[in-house]
């Protein structure tokens, strides 16, 4: 699986509906927004570790 990071880039923010900072965004391969999250939470690296997990089972 490819990992593929943007920081900032205004057809991205647009494309996915960002409406502030920082905006957390796992999109699959179809290019589908998997997981979004807006600012920080306690329980993020597990909330991520998740979706990753179910991700990686779809393929």
């Amino acid at each position: 699986m490819a990992n593929h990071v943007v920081l900032i880039d205004i057809s991205v923010s647009e494309k996915y509906r960002v409406r502030g900072y920082p905006t957390l965004c796992i999109i699959n391969k179809n290019g589908k927004a998997e997981y979004a999250k807006l600012g920080y939470s306690e329980n993020l690296e597990k909330e991520v570790d998740s979706v990753l997990n179910k991700m990686k089972q779809q393929n």
